[in-house]
C-alpha cells in the first residue's frame, strides 16, 4: 500500500517541482505547493526568501535555505523513525530539521499527515543542549504512546573513545492521557543520567508518580548518595486496589508478601541500604477490618521497620559463618484519621513521630524525606495544596506550541541553562552540599 502511495507522490513531487519552475506549462505550481508534500511550513508573506537548494525525486527529498535568517529546512521521507528508536519496514514517514544558529527543530510526520508523530527542539549552549520534546499517541514500533509525552533533557556534548556523543544529566517527562475527553490518568518521572554513561556518575536518582483514577501512587526506581546510601527503592500506593505490578520500581516485586495482606487499602514499601552496610526493610499498610462488636468497618494502619546487619565471624572450627544482627526495629499501630485510603494528616503524623524516635537513622531520615513527598502530592490532587512548578517542569510546556516555547527559551536563554545545571548539580553533588554544611551526615 505505501509503495503505491509513493510511486504516486513522487510522480506528483516532480511534476509539481517543474510547474514551479516552469519547466511544465500545463498548469501553475507555486514554492507552498512543493514543500507542502514535505511539511515545510514557511512565512508566506516573504516568500521570496525562500531558495530551494536541493531536491531529489527518487527517494523524495529537499532543502530550503530561508536566505533572511539562514535557517536551512531539510525533509526527506524515510521508513527510519529514528526519533522515536524505531527503523525498518515500509517507507511511511517524512523527517523534517529546521536548523538555524538559534535553535534546532527536528519532527517526523506520517506521510500526508500535517500533525507531527513527534517534534524536538535542541538550543545549545557550549557543550551542553537543552532539549524540549513533544511525542503524539502513537503506535509507532515496540514503544508505542497512548498520551501525549512532553519530556525536558538536559544533556552534555563530549567525547568518548574518539567519538562524539552525548551523555544525558537530568531528564523530566510528563504524560497526560485522555479517556472520553476527560483527563483519565498523568505520568510524571524525573531521573539523572542515562542508559549509557560516559562521565563518571555521582548521586543518582529516578522518581516517577502516577495519578489514576484521582490516585497517587509514587515510586523511586533509584536513589544513591555517596558515602549516604548506597541504594534506596520504594512505592506508595494511596489506593492500592491496582494492578500493582504495573506501577512497581526496580527490585519491587508483586509477590512480595504485603502485597498478599487482606483488605489493605494502602500500602508504603522502602528498602535500602546504608554506608555502614546495614539493609533496610520499612512497609506501611492501612488495613479495613470489620468490628464484629458495632459490625461496621474499621480501619488501622501498620508501620513495620527492620534495619539489620550480617557479622561474620569464624566458628570454634575456624570455619566462616555469619548471622543476621538487627540493629533497629519498630512495630506499631497507629489509629486512622479518616476512613478509606492513607491520607496526607495520616502521613504526617507518621513523619513526626519517626522523626522524634529516629534523628540519627540514615535511612528513615531519607524515607521522611520521601513520605513528605507523597504526602504532597496527595495534597496537590486533592486540591489542599497549590503546586509550584519549577521553570523546566515539562507541565509548563506541554501545551505550548513550538513557537510560545522558543520565544521564552530564546529570551532567557542563560538563565534556562543555568537553572538546568544547578538542578542536575543538586542532585548529583550532595557530597559537595555536606562540605557547606548544608546536609547532615546522620549516623
Amino acid at each position: 500500500m505505501y509503495n503505491d502511495k509513493i510511486e504516486y507522490l513522487k510522480r506528483a513531487i516532480k511534476r509539481t517541482y517543474k510547474r514551479y519552475i516552469g519547466e511544465r506549462t500545463d498548469s501553475n505550481a507555486t514554492l507552498i505547493d512543493v514543500l507542502k508534500f514535505f511539511n515545510i511550513s514557511i512565512d508566506e508573506s516573504r516568500i521570496k526568501d525562500y531558495k530551494i537548494s536541493k531536491i531529489d525525486y527518487n527517494t523524495p527529498s529537499i532543502e530550503v535555505i530561508d536566505t533572511k535568517d539562514s535557517t536551512l529546512f531539510a525533509a526527506k521521507y524515510t521508513s527510519n523513525a529514528d526519533l522515536l528508536n524505531y527503523s525498518g519496514g515500509e517507507v511511511k514517514f517524512i523527517k523534517l530539521s529546521s536548523i538555524n544558529e538559534k535553535r534546532r527543530i527536528d519532527s517526523l510526520f506520517y506521510i500526508e499527515n500535517e500533525t507531527p508523530i513527534i517534534e524536538k527542539m535542541t538550543f545549545t549552549s557550549g557543550n551542553y543542549d537543552l532539549v524540549f520534546e513533544r511525542e503524539m499517541p502513537n503506535s509507532v514500533g515496540a514503544f508505542s504512546c497512548d498520551g501525549i509525552n512532553f519530556v525536558v533533557r538536559y544533556l552534555q556534548n563530549l567525547e568518548y573513545d574518539g567519538c562524539n556523543v552525548q551523555q544525558q544529566l537530568l531528564t523530566k517527562i510528563f504524560t497526560n492521557k485522555y479517556s472520553n475527553e476527560e483527563l483519565a490518568s498523568t505520568f510524571e518521572q524525573e531521573y539523572t543520567y542515562g542508559p549509557n554513561n560516559f562521565i563518571i556518575k555521582n548521586d543518582s536518582q529516578d522518581k516517577y508518580s502516577f495519578i489514576s483514577n484521582g490516585n497517587v501512587i509514587y515510586g523511586i526506581n533509584e536513589f544513591e548518595q555517596v558515602d549516604i546510601c548506597h541504594y534506596l527503592n520504594g512505592i506508595c500506593f494511596e489506593n492500592s486496589n491496582v494492578d500493582v505490578s504495573r506501577y512497581l520500581p526496580y527490585h519491587i516485586k508483586s509477590d512480595d508478601q504485603i502485597f498478599n495482606v487482606d483488605n489493605a487499602t494502602s500500602i508504603i514499601i522502602f528498602r535500602g541500604g546504608t554506608d555502614d552496610v546495614i539493609h533496610h526493610n520499612f512497609t506501611i499498610s492501612k488495613i479495613k477490618s470489620l468490628d464484629n462488636a458495632e459490625n461496621k468497618q474499621s480501619y488501622d494502619i501498620y508501620l513495620n521497620y527492620e534495619a539489620i546487619r550480617w557479622e561474620h565471624f569464624n566458628d570454634e572450627n575456624g570455619m566462616p559463618q555469619y548471622k543476621k544482627v538487627v540493629v533497629a526495629r519498630k512495630n506499631f499501630k497507629y489509629s486512622k484519621i479518616e476512613n478509606g485510603n492513607v491520607t496526607s494528616s495520616e502521613i504526617k503524623l507518621i513523619i513526626d513521630d519517626l522523626d522524634m524516635e529516629f534523628k540519627d537513622n540514615i535511612f528513615i531520615q531519607l524515607v521522611i524525606n520521601e513520605l513528605r513527598t507523597f504526602a504532597n502530592k496527595i495534597d496537590i490532587q486533592k486540591g489542599i495544596m497549590q503546586e509550584n512548578l519549577d521553570p523546566l517542569s515539562p507541565k509548563l510546556f506541554i501545551n505550548k506550541s513550538f513557537d510560545e516555547i522558543f520565544a521564552l527559551i530564546s529570551s532567557n536563554k542563560d538563565d534556562y541553562f543555568k537553572l538546568a545545571a544547578e538542578q542536575f548539580n543538586n542532585l548529583t553533588n550532595s557530597s559537595s552540599l555536606k562540605e557547606k554544611g548544608q546536609i547532615k551526615v546522620l549516623k
